[in-house]
């Protein structure tokens, strides 16, 4: 399990989740309706080809996992809580590189 970040992937795309012409409330009973989520995601042109901004991405250390078929709960947090500890400090110790020196990481 490797640690990785992309600086600048949010921004590469666009999303239209029905703010606008017929309202947020209109798709979201759609979407409540068929059962997932209807969005457009957009970029240049209108069409889902990625706006031209700088990515950077990093890698973390490797996080070592021991194989199992059937992990109990507590592994799988144990491993979650390494993960997110490692992503915090990867996101500390390059946002500087991107001009996010301003930015926090928020991971719920």
């Amino acid at each position: 399990l490797v640690p990785v970040y992309e600086f600048g992937n949010t921004h590469a795309l666009s999303m239209w989740a029905g703010e606008g012409i017929g309202g947020r409330g209109l798709l979201e009973r759609i979407s409540r309706k068929v059962g997932f989520a209807l969005i457009i995601i957009y970029g240049r042109f209108g069409l889902p080809i990625p706006y031209r901004v700088p990515i950077l991405g990093v890698m973390g250390k490797p996080i070592k996992c021991e194989k199992c078929d059937d992990p109990t709960s507590e592994q799988i947090f144990e491993i979650q809580a390494i993960l997110i500890k490692e992503m915090q400090e990867l996101f500390e110790r390059y946002k500087d590189l991107y001009g996010w020196s301003d930015t926090d990481l928020v991971i719920k």
